[in-house]
């Protein structure tokens, strides 16, 4: 099976590398707030809407969605989540996940993995989609990368220099919520948290400029999409776990090669 001459492999591999850009530009910003946790538990929550929205016969693209807009809406009434509070949802979310696929086994019958994720099993449709919301929120975060760096960063600093701080926050947060719920149905909870953060965490080893930074882990980030798909295809390997297990690999090496250079 060659990965160039097959279609259906080229809309899987699209997907993968348009979601993994989502979720690793949204991971700049979940690493800079410290927020790691809660986009796990933000990934869990669109799993957990996904299967349920499959469950009603609701598009689970939609019910994804609208579970984090949820998730997004409860920790802004919270304030300031506490890890408890956050935790509680990540291991609500998991379990709600967990009950509706062994309840129904035709969702795993059909291909649904929400855990480990299944790029393979990606439509056209499902190509399309991403494609779109790839053009929605890619330009936002583009567009307004100052502001949403200078929230990020320093909120109390940007408040005083009268920038809306609670507006960007409230808007970063919902771009890196949709990222998520995007790219969750194909790819699984362990794909988008990884892409989110293994990218990032690599470029860190590699560059110290935020321009270079992002950069770099955007590179990583499609060339480790890239690497673990060819070889998901050449050897039969789980896609996702492939492709995360290339991220983790540059990630090794950057490590290394920055102690030895240090």
């Amino acid at each position: 099976m060659s990965l160039f001459t097959d279609p259906f492999l080229w809309t899987a591999l699209s997907v993968g590398v348009l979601g993994a850009v989502l979720c690793t530009l949204a991971g700049r910003f979940v690493l800079m707030r410290g927020m790691t946790f809660v986009s796990i538990a933000l990934a869990e929550a669109a799993a957990a809407g996904a299967a349920l929205g499959m469950l009603i016969h609701m598009p689970p693209d939609i019910a994804a969605i609208v579970a984090v807009l949820g998730a997004i809406i409860l920790f802004r009434h919270r304030g300031r989540a506490g890890d408890g509070a956050i935790g509680i949802l990540y291991a609500g979310a998991a379990a709600v996940t967990l009950m509706i696929i062994s309840l129904h086994p035709r969702l795993e019958a059909s291909g649904v993995d929400l855990l480990a994720g299944n790029l393979l099993y990606s439509t056209v449709r499902d190509g399309w989609f991403m494609a779109g919301a790839f053009a929605v929120i890619a330009p936002v975060h583009i567009l307004y990368r100052k502001a949403f760096l200078f929230t990020a960063i320093d909120p109390d600093t940007a408040r005083t220099q009268g920038l809306p701080a609670r507006v960007w926050e409230v808007l970063l947060m919902v771009t890196i919520g949709l990222s998520i719920a995007v790219t969750i149905k194909l790819a699984g909870v362990l794909y988008v948290f990884a892409a989110m953060i293994i990218p990032v965490m690599a470029a860190l080893r590699m560059a110290n400029r935020v321009r270079s930074v992002t950069l770099v882990s955007l590179v990583v980030s499609v060339g480790g999409v890239l690497a673990g798909f060819s070889a998901s295809v050449e050897w039969n390997l789980p896609t996702s776990p492939a492709v995360i297990l290339a991220w983790c690999s540059v990630y090794l090496i950057a490590r290394i090669v920055s102690r030895r250079s240090a």
